[in-house]
């Protein structure tokens, strides 16, 4: 049916009809999109649907409109995407105005076609989502369905019936996760979706699975769902429907129902069969989710507080609904995880269980068993032993009511399978039992005491509650002898996996209570012959009687689950094992079809050698022949080098005597006894190897033989290194067989440890690596080795010392083999905690732990480090040399690596200052060398307690405590006072006891004291005990030949509280003026800094000191301080002090009266010397050097100053020190011309002194000018405006203004001027006048440009003042006139095309720019002058361009002097350029438009609309590149962007952006012109308030999200670094210049003389905004434009240090004051509105993720800059005194933004990006949460690992200034990252 036919049936009488055909048609129709399609295009909004639907109220006419309307939004939702604005539409039309008929149709009593055509309308409308789905939520009267009733409309014939839609509805909802709220408003309309659980037990399998499925994604598993909505959706009553789908029926199955099934066909019984798995599989993963997860279930964590003991009551009301949940594994899994995550739902379980629970041969039974079995192994105990301790613990592994003799009425049963289930039950408990006590062993947090106890308990506990070893014994005689049995229902057990199961229990037993009486219950030898016959049928029996072979040779062995087992080898030292016994078993493990070293279950079996050796005997046996036995004895003799124990082996071979030779029998006789043999001669050995001279010592013991022939040079000789390992290992055994022996053992360890030293010295010193590692770790690997190690013994073993000496190699040299050594460290670990208090003072503690403590490759580890330390410092003696030198190490080894990383644990840090204190009692009976040590030691253990004491351990220190701190002798003042500083309230504590006892207040205590007097609320007490010293401190202040201490501390604190009287006072100034007057070469005391504030206290009491015949204070203060620099200054390394004291001179200068000043120091000589020490150091003095000149110049100012009339000052010949002698001295100083030539940036600074302190004194008195000085000005000038050539041209203009530069010409500068006039070669002779080529050659055309685009058009021509400095621009002041007498000069032979090239006519444009006439005079004349040189040009081709340019240039004036706008002249600048290039691709267009008009354009941006839409087809992207260039250069002032504004550039530029054509360059280039726009205060405001800029930047930066066909490509493509760096760009420049727009003045936008030239709509708009400015008074007004945030937001103001503003908007709803003092007062108050800052944060956020993921070091750190300030800023508008509104405290809480932020940001990239330029404090910070996740991990690892991190790598000549230079821009880019970071976490954790 076509749609013009339904259209034409709508509008006739017939339109039922018309709809139904349609409706059929659409309804058997694949292609029915395409109708709906057609018919959206031919009827606008379904208008004519809609239409007849309101007019036409037949019930079937409705009936059928809505059919078609849900068609339509179906479609729009799947298919036709493009018409969801007429979905909505369509949608509000429904539920706006006919809601009526929606409701009727939806009653319980409509007919099922009503209902689904009204549910998919609903669904519909819900699927199109966003606003559509959320009309639904709001209009939709909700209350008014029965969904329940809606939800039982069920045909089992219709597939599609009303329920199934009304689930399709509800489905939609809850697929909307990308609209969380959608689906949180959703789910609370109460019922409503727990009304289709009850009838999903008939539903089909695959509505089912889909509900379960959907429920699962979009409810249980999204975040943003909360627990307290789940809890309220999931009720037992809700679930009860859900928990029933475990035996799901489907429809069929409803009609017989659920007891009647097997009355249903066959085939539809199968098909129900087959689909219920699959429903079962899906719910059960839902319930486990729902039960088992704290995050995304309803169930909570428990805790053992009142109120918490039912927590989950709730969970278990529902799973109560499982009547039998044994039955299904389903049940059992689900009942047993339940009661895992919520333990305490065991006591209402279990009683329950308990009427199930006797003992029956069925399988309910078992299954009973079984589901205990999982419950028990689920359990978590040691987790609930951390809330609820050891009997929370037990109470999960034993549950009640199965006592002892439920379990044993369980292996009493007489049935193997009862048995079976039983043993498994036993095993589980068995096993969490052991897991338990295992994670209370290796947790870290646990102390000792209670890792010993609390094991022990539980194990105790646990198998009191079961049953003894005999039971579990009786069940294996039971398994083997009972014959078959069977259960119905249960499937047949094998007696291999039940003996399996029986030997794992017992396993388990033996580990968990390993006794002699266990052992000799289980019998192993007995129960492996008895696997041994057990006959087996399949491949799993097979490999199930292997294990029982394994674990039966690990009862033999004696060894537990969890060690390896070498079975032979212990046999071998069992007495009550015979010889032919362990034949036997070594048989036995031979014929196991398993390899060697094979893991079977939990253990490793190993046969003590190789199989193939008893099959080689065997078959020699056999076969004997001499040949076979003789090369047979030769490998065994080499074979029983490799095995660790050869013994066992050894007795195999000597009970076979016939397969090996008589020598070897002889050599295992010997190795076997122990003994030595005589029968073996000398001659023997002429030719052998090291090998056979080994086996000959060990078989004679006779050294003297051997030794001629193990000297040091013979066995280099004899040593193959390809045989090392052999002859190492040969060694060692022989060190292991001697140490047993008690006669001469010793002694002839010493030999052989002898040996390996040689060894290892000769391979060290043929440096082969490869060799040296493999004596170091076979020696170090050895167990023999490891177990003889005893290094604290009296008197050390060889074997002690050869393992000591290898630690110490590998520590030092062989880096790569320091794990090897973790168990000797570990040994002594164990030798110290467990010995340290009973050793011996002679014993050297230190010497073993040397190399571990010092050496940088370390591998032990803080905690490690921290328990030795702890051990030792227990123990501590004074008198124990070596243990203090231990502990100091350790002390300084812990100050190196103490963190936030890594510290002390509270409990040690306690018993460190207990420790501290009670040594600090303790008399000292030391001699003097004892007591240095000592001190060193305490003085060392303070600074790490005031290291590792934080807030939290401070707090929790007694008073107690504190006052044994204080009686501490010596006294420790920095840990007082760090202790107050971490917690204040012990101020209390600190000042009662110093009140108490002033005795030990001073000197020590005074930083105590002096902190205490800071703290008001103990004030009082402080200051009581201030007075209480005040003799002392009298004393001390008069005594100035005592040396400084830290009584000076108190000094402000005396003076402040008048504890010294005037005449004290007034004696202590008398003192340090006479002695500073009296001394000549002594120095000064070490108190005057200290004690200066005392003149200013006199000064405020009164003139006292010239009572006395003293100058008066302030004069006095100057001649000491004077003196104490003078004496001080490079004598004494007190940079600090120094500049202290200077401070002091300084700030004293203004009170000075000048006359007294220059008549007390005229004539004086401690001017001179002042002066003559500042300049002899200070002239070499990078550091403290510029400091000291500027005080000399500030002092030389008012020295040599000149008064009008000339009175006051002395003559200059009356002077002490002439300032033309002070002149000199610096001109002539041996370093000035080193330094003033010197290019180094860190001497700038010093350069900049010196030369500000000459302008000083030529400002004083022209006449120290010579013209020879010019040259040496000129060398070190570089014509830049950095502050030191600003000073340096000062300079130039004083000498030639005083006429000293009449025969130098100022044209050259830097090296070229220092060559020129031959400065350094010191020969009077007359120079030449640079050429101007030798000019022209020192101008670099780069930064001449530059310095065009980044001119100061405040800049006075004259240099009388230094400006803002900046290296990388020329100084137009210098520049500008140079390069006008250039072109002036007649005389010169400089071209006029060099001329015009040179840069002149840039400069000479760029100056017309200036608000200085001066300025803007000389570039008009520069340019005057290039036209004149021009029209000496004959060529007019050449010339014509030039004059053009700068006669449209001039007409445009009209004869007046007028500002050229900065764009203009930027566009000049590159035509100047571009005149060069006739090849250049912008050189036509320029060309063009420069001679197209007479005039040019001032006020209009230079051919904008021409370049921005060029269609060139080449150079398009030039000519666009070129405008947006000039304008980001251009824009500088508010007259460039008025006239941007004009032709609605910003607009343009925007749309550039969002250009998917453009390429990144060109968007990088629109960003800057945005950049440059944001400047301009009324341009940051339009951005936000016109232009949307904060919505538009988001969109520009993120990624495209659209089809990858439809993609841009990469390079327009968004997301790109460079676009990234220019968007942060722009918003840095935005805020700045918004917060600047609410702190600066307001006033007129141009001034007067440039407003007359705006076009006339420009002047109508100034218009439109000075009227706009009396609209905003108004109140009325001002409240209405609140309305809108981005109206309401700023506060607009001028732009740049040039023009303002016109527009004046307040931020706040407040009447302008016109007051002035007001309005000053308010714009000191004035904040930007709290929703631009709102706004400007959200622009934030949505850019951080991906800025944060691609962007390059620099602009990641300025966006998290950004952030930072836009926060920090929050918090100041929270803190605001106006009026709060608000709209402010919703839009900027600052809670939530800080919140909102932490989750947005990625810290784990971010400390990824920073690993390895963190220290550990800023690694913690940054991790936040989870480094306390990581805080074991840190203590645990390696120090080494911190100390190389540390320690800063040695480089090589050669690559030291390579590495200086490559890195030195990355590093800087990292430190700006970190400190952004860094900043960010303070400013957020506020």
């Amino acid at each position: 049916m076509k749609v013009e036919d339904l259209l034409r049936g709508l509008e006739g009488d017939t339109p039922l009809q018309a709809l139904k055909d349609f409706n059929g048609f659409l309804l058997g129709n694949n292609n029915a999109s395409e109708a709906i399609n057609d018919l959206l295009l031919a009827s606008n909004d379904c208008e004519k649907l809609l239409s007849l639907l309101s007019n036409n109220k037949h019930v079937g006419v409705v009936l059928e409109i809505l059919t078609t309307l849900s068609y339509v939004l179906l479609s729009i939702a799947d298919e036709l995407n493009e018409f969801s604005s007429t979905g909505l539409h369509i949608t509000r039309q429904l539920l706006n105005n006919h809601g009526t008929d929606l409701y009727k149709f939806l009653s319980s009593i409509s007919a099922p076609k009503s209902i689904k055509a009204v549910l998919r309308c609903l669904t519909g409308m819900v699927l199109l989502g966003g606003e559509a789905a959320n009309e639904v939520l709001t209009k939709l009267d909700w209350s008014s369905i029965r969904f329940s009733d809606l939800a039982r409309r069920v045909n089992i014939i219709d597939e599609r019936d009303a329920r199934a839609w009304l689930i399709y509805f509800f489905l939609a909802f809850l697929n909307m996760t990308d609209e969380p709220y959608i689906i949180e408003q959703f789910l609370q309309k109460k019922d409503a979706l727990s009304s289709i659980y009850d009838g999903l037990l008939f539903d089909p399998s695959e509505r089912v699975i889909n509900v379960l499925k959907v429920m699962h994604e979009s409810i249980l598993l999204n975040e943003n769902i909360t627990k307290t909505t789940k809890v309220s959706l999931f009720t037992p009553v809700t679930c009860q429907p859900i928990l029933q789908l475990y035996n799901w029926i489907g429809p069929m199955g409803k009609t017989v129902g659920r007891e009647n099934i097997d009355r249903l066909d066959q085939d539809i019984v199968e098909s129900i069969e087959k689909e219920r798995p699959q429903v079962k599989e899906i719910l059960h993963k839902f319930l486990l989710t729902l039960c088992t997860s704290f995050k995304y279930g309803i169930i909570f964590k428990e805790k053992n507080k009142p109120g918490y003991e039912k927590t989950n009551w709730w969970l278990y009301t529902i799973i109560s609904h499982l009547k039998t949940p044994w039955e299904s594994a389903e049940g059992r899994e689900l009942i047993s995880k339940i009661i895992a995550y919520s333990p305490s739902l065991l006591k209402p379980f279990m009683p329950e269980l308990r009427q199930h629970l006797e003992v029956r041969q069925t399988k309910v039974f078992i299954d009973i068993l079984y589901m205990l079995t999982q419950m028990v192994e689920n359990q978590m105990p040691w987790i609930r032993m951390e809330s609820f301790g050891l009997p929370g613990a037990l109470a999960s592994i034993l549950l009640k009511p199965l006592d002892p003799s439920f379990i044993q009425s369980v292996l009493e049963s007489g049935h193997t399978f009862i048995n079976h289930f039983g043993i498994l039950f036993i095993h589980s408990v068995l096993s969490k039992t052991k897991e338990t006590c295992d994670r209370i062993m290796q947790s870290q947090t646990l102390t000792l005491e209670v890792k010993e106890k609390v094991p022990r308990k539980l194990k105790e506990s646990v198998l009191s509650g079961l049953v003894p070893v005999s039971s579990i014994v009786q069940c294996w005689e039971l398994a083997i002898t009972q014959q078959h049995q069977s259960i119905e229902g249960v499937q047949d057990i094998p007696v291999t996996i039940q003996l399996l199961s029986i030997a794992k229990v017992l396993t388990l037993y033996t580990d968990l209570q390993p006794s002699k009486s266990v052992y000799e219950a289980i019998n192993p030898i007995q129960k492996l012959q008895t696997v041994g016959n057990l006959s087996v049928k399949t491949e799993d029996e097979n490999y199930a009687r292997l294990e029982l072979q394994v674990l039966c040779l690990g009862f033999i062995a004696g060894s537990g689950p969890d060690r390896i087992v070498e079975a032979g080898t212990r046999m071998n030292h069992q007495t009550n094992t015979s010889a032919h016994m362990k034949l036997s078993i070594l048989k036995t493990i031979d014929s196991m079809e398993i390899v060697d070293n094979e893991d079977i279950s939990q253990q490793t079996i190993a046969m003590p050698f190789s199989r193939l050796v008893l099959g080689t005997i065997d078959l020699i046996s056999s076969n004997p022949d001499p040949e076979h036995s003789h090369y047979f004895s030769s490998v065994m003799s080499d074979y029983l080098y490799s095995l660790n124990d050869p013994d066992l082996l050894i007795d195999v071979l000597l009970q076979e005597e016939s397969v090996i030779t008589p020598d070897l029998k002889e050599y295992l006789k010997c190795w076997h006894r122990g003994k030595q043999t005589k029968n073996i001669s000398l001659q023997q050995f002429d030719n052998v190897n090291l090998s056979e001279l080994l086996k000959y010592f060990f078989m004679t013991h006779n050294w003297d033989t051997v030794e001629k022939y193990l000297e040091e040079k013979k066995l280099v000789n004899i040593l193959e290194k390809g045989d090392l390992d052999l002859i190492v290992s040969q060694i060692l055994i022989y060190i292991c067989l001697q140490t047993n022996v008690k006669r001469k053992g010793t002694a002839i360890v010493k030999k052989y440890v002898y040996l390996l030293k040689e060894i290892y010295k000769i391979l060290d010193q043929e440096s082969d690596q490869k060799y040296v590692h493999c004596l170091l770790q076979m020696v170090l690997e050895n167990p023999k080795i490891l177990s003889c190690y005893k290094p604290f013994t009296g008197v050390q073993s060889p074997i002690s010392e050869l393992a000591q000496e290898f630690v110490d190699y590998v520590l030092q040299k062989h880096t790569t083999l320091a794990p090897k050594t973790s168990p000797y460290f570990e040994v002594l670990v164990q030798h110290i905690q467990s010995n340290s208090r009973n050793m011996n003072e002679t014993i050297d503690l230190w010497s073993p732990f040397s190399q571990f403590i010092s050496s940088e490759n370390t591998i032990i580890s803080y905690e490690d480090l921290e328990s030795v330390f702890i051990a030792c410092l227990e123990s501590f003696s004074v008198t124990w040399s070596s243990q203090k030198k231990l502990i100091y190490e350790m002390i300084q080894l812990l100050l190196k690596t103490t963190s936030a990383k890594r510290t002390l644990t509270p409990q040690s840090i306690h018993l460190i200052l207990a420790k501290f204190e009670e040594l600090n009692k303790e008399e000292k009976t030391e001699s003097a060398e004892q007591d240095k040590t000592s001190a060193s030691v305490m003085s060392n253990l303070e600074k790490l307690m005031i290291q590792v004491i934080d807030g939290k351990v401070a707090e929790k220190l007694s008073a107690e405590e504190l006052k044994q701190l204080m009686r501490c002798q010596p006294p420790c003042p920095d840990l007082c006072c760090h202790l107050l500083t971490q917690y204040p309230p012990h101020a209390t504590t600190f000042a009662k006891q110093l009140k108490k006892r002033p005795a030990i207040i001073l000197p020590l205590q005074a930083p105590l004291l002096a902190l205490l007097l800071t703290q008001n609320e103990i004030v009082s007490a402080a200051e009581s005990a201030l007075n209480k010293v005040s003799g002392k401190l009298k004393t001390w202040v008069l005594n100035l030949d005592e040396k400084n201490n830290e009584t000076n501390l108190l000094i402000p604190h005396a003076l402040q509280r008048n504890v010294l009287d005037v005449d004290c006072i007034t004696e202590v100034c008398k003192k340090m003026y006479e002695e500073a007057v009296a001394s000549e070469q002594q120095p000064l005391s070490e108190k005057i800094p200290s004690l200066l504030p005392a003149f200013h206290k006199l000064a405020e009491v009164g003139p006292q000191l010239s009572k006395i015949g003293l100058p008066e204070e302030t004069m006095a203060l100057l001649i000491v301080s004077l003196n104490y620099i003078k004496y001080s200054y490079h004598k004494k390394n007190e940079p600090e002090i120094l500049l202290k004291v200077a401070n002091v001179i300084e700030k004293m200068i203004p009170k000075l009266d000048e006359i007294t000043f220059q008549r007390t120091m005229a004539c004086n000589k401690l001017w001179m010397s002042f002066v003559k020490q500042i300049l002899r150091k200070g002239l070499s003095d990078a550091s403290m050097g510029p400091d000291m000149l500027h005080l000399l110049q500030l002092l030389s100012s008012m020295m040599y100053k000149r008064r009008q009339g000339g009175g006051g000052r002395p003559r200059d010949e009356n002077l002490v020190l002439p300032i033309t002698t002070f002149y000199k001295m610096i001109m002539s100083h041996t370093q000035y011309l080193t330094l003033m030539f010197n290019r180094e940036p860190e001497w700038e600074r010093l350069k900049e002194a010196v030369v500000e302190l000459q302008q000083a004194l030529v400002d004083c008195q022209t006449e120290v000018c010579q013209e020879s000085h010019v040259p040496i000005f000129l060398g070190a000038y570089t014509a830049s405006m950095s502050t030191l050539d600003q000073r340096i041209l000062m300079m130039l203009h004083t000498y030639e203004r005083e006429g000293h530069m009449n025969t130098i010409q100022p044209m050259l500068w830097g090296d070229a001027a220092v060559t020129h006039f031959r400065i350094k070669t010191q020969s009077e002779q007359l120079f030449l006048n640079p050429n101007p080529e030798q000019v022209l050659a020192l101008i670099e055309m780069d930064k001449l440009l530059h310095t065009c685009r980044h001119f100061n058009t405040r800049l006075p021509l004259e240099a009388s003042a230094v400006h803002p400095g900046d290296k990388s621009v020329y100084d137009i002041r210098f520049l500008l006139p140079l390069l006008f007498n250039l072109g002036w000069d007649r005389t010169s032979h400089l071209t006029e095309y060099d001329y015009a090239t040179s840069g002149a006519a840039a400069l000479g444009f760029t100056a017309l720019t200036s608000h200085e006439r001066e300025v803007w005079g000389i570039g008009a004349a520069t340019l005057r002058c290039m036209v004149k040189k021009m029209d000496r040009l004959r060529r007019g081709r050449m010339k014509l361009p030039w004059q053009w340019l700068v006669g449209v240039v001039s007409c445009s004036f009209e004869g007046q002097q007028r500002r050229l706008p900065a764009l203009a002249a930027h566009f000049l600048v590159e035509a100047t350029k571009l005149f060069s290039q006739p090849e250049h691709s912008m050189y036509q267009p320029v060309l063009n438009y420069a001679f197209i008009f007479p005039v040019f354009k001032t006020y209009f941006v230079p051919e904008l609309y021409s370049l921005f839409n060029s269609k060139h087809i080449t150079d398009h992207r030039d000519h666009r590149s070129f405008l947006l260039n000039n304008l980001s250069s251009g824009i500088r002032q508010i007259l460039d962007y008025s006239i941007t504004k004009r032709t609605f550039t910003a607009t343009l530029i925007l749309g550039m952006l969002q250009s998917p054509t453009a390429d990144i360059g060109l968007k990088v280039q629109a960003l800057e012109v945005l950049e440059a726009m944001a400047r301009i205060h009324l341009g940051a405001v339009d951005l936000v308030r016109v232009h949307n800029l904060l919505t538009l930047l988001p969109l520009v930066a993120l990624p495209d999200t659209t089809a990858p066909e439809l993609q841009p490509s990469p390079a327009t493509r968004p997301g790109h670094p460079q676009l990234m760096a220019g968007v942060v760009q722009v918003l840095s420049t935005l805020w700045a210049t918004l917060l600047d727009t609410v702190t600066r003045k307001r006033s007129n936008a141009l001034p007067p003389e440039e407003q007359e030239f705006l076009p006339e709509e420009e002047e109508e708009e100034e218009e439109e905004d000075r009227r706009g400015k009396r609209k905003w008074n108004n109140r009325e007004t001002f409240s209405k434009c609140f309305k809108k945030a981005k109206n309401e937001s700023l506060d607009v103001n001028d732009g740049d240090d040039t023009e303002p503003c016109t527009q004046d908007m307040e931020i706040e709803s407040e009447d302008i004051k016109v007051n002035n003092n007001e309005l000053a007062e308010k714009s000191r108050t004035r904040r930007l509105h709290p929703l631009v800052v709102h706004e400007y944060l959200n622009c934030l956020k949505l850019l951080a993720p991906s800025i944060l993921s691609i962007s390059p070091l620099a602009t990641y750190a300025q966006f998290l800059n950004l952030i930072a300030d836009a926060v920090n800023y929050v918090d100041v508008i929270a803190t605001s005194p106006v009026e709060k509104l608000p709209i402010r405290l919703i839009a900027v809480a600052p809670t939530a933004v800080k919140q909102q932020l932490n989750e947005i940001i990625n810290w784990d990239h971010l400390h990824k990006q920073l690993q390895g330029h963190l220290t550990d404090d800023e690694e913690v910070l940054v991790l936040k949460e989870k480094a306390k996740e990581k805080w074991h991990e840190w203590r645990s690892e390696p120090l080494s690992t911190h100390l190389h991190k540390t320690l800063k790598p040695k480089h090589s000549e050669d690559s030291k200034h390579q590495d200086e230079f490559s890195d030195q821009d990355t590093k800087k880019e990292y430190d700006s990252l970190k400190q952004a970071v860094i900043k960010l976490l303070k400013i957020l954790e506020k």
